[in-house]
């Protein structure tokens, strides 16, 4: 006779491990990493409930991506290494193995291990022909690799061939590639206008981030105003979003040093500096 009180055990656990991943892919959505994490690492004390490996795989994937936001790159990688063990072997999972290997080229960049990080984007630019969304997706890094790098014209390049492609275009992503494009146009002061949309569009999807880099740019680069940029400062900083908080205070210090106001310059490298330390500092519990 079937053990139908361990049966009934089973699938609560795994509803249980669903309820998690879903409110933690709904905290990512957000913006809200830090949260995101919390949700999945309770799941993942309930993973040896889900059977399916392509499911395992793919939260797996969602996990790495979430510490990869937070700049927890040790982590990160080795939650992607996991997924890619199954993605590598399935011909079905070719775009989540593509995205995957994306984000292990981000970390390589974020580490200024740009030969490495070039050398996936080149072997990624091939496989992903197929797939366009996949396609647009490994122009998009390659575009903030060269940010990165302040290589701003091949950024531009870059990001618009990411946009060329429809199914880029008209996605969650591609607005956040257009705020990107817009950005390296204010930064280049060749910005003609583009901002007003994407404001409407970060706020349709409530892109946290975005929404609050926004604000930042239309204040340094348009208006002048010191007050919108530290609303935005602030709005990242509530959601714990340290790493973006800390590259965004190094572009308003560089900014500010071009313009001759130094004191607003050092301000906000230390603020940069500060978000660095809380960013090593942050942690998430890994029991």
């Amino acid at each position: 006779m079937p053990n139908l009180g361990h049966l009934e055990l089973t699938t609560n656990s795994y509803l249980r491990f669903m309820y998690y991943f879903i409110s933690g892919q709904s905290e990512f959505y957000h913006g809200r990493y830090k949260s995101a994490i919390r949700s999945f690492k309770i799941a993942e004390r309930l993973i040896e409930e889900v059977n399916d490996p392509a499911e395992r795989a793919e939260f797996y994937q969602k996990l790495g991506i979430s510490y990869y936001r937070i700049d927890q790159y040790t982590f990160a990688a080795s939650y992607m290494e996991m997924a890619l063990e199954f993605f590598e072997k399935n011909e079905a999972y070719i775009e989540l193995e593509i995205n995957s290997k994306l984000i292990l080229a981000a970390i390589d960049t974020e580490l200024e291990r740009f030969d490495e990080a070039e050398r996936i984007y080149n072997d990624l630019l091939e496989s992903s022909k197929p797939f366009p969304a996949a396609h647009a997706l490994v122009y998009r890094n390659m575009g903030l690799n060269r940010m990165t790098q302040d290589k701003l014209g091949e950024a531009e390049i870059y990001l618009e061939a990411a946009l060329s492609i429809k199914e880029h275009r008209e996605s969650i992503l591609g607005v956040k590639t257009k705020f990107n494009l817009v950005n390296i146009q204010l930064k280049i002061d060749n910005y003609t206008s583009g901002l007003d949309e994407i404001e409407k569009e970060v706020n349709y999807y409530q892109l946290t981030e975005y929404i609050a880099k926004c604000k930042i740019n239309r204040g340094l680069y348009l208006n002048h105003d010191v007050s919108l940029v530290e609303k935005g400062i602030n709005e990242l900083l509530q959601y714990e979003l340290y790493f973006d908080c800390s590259e965004v205070a190094k572009e308003i210090s560089s900014f500010y040093e071009r313009e001759g106001k130094l004191s607003l310059a050092l301000e906000y490298l230390n603020l940069a500096y500060r978000m660095q330390k809380k960013q090593s500092q942050l942690g998430v519990d890994q029991k």
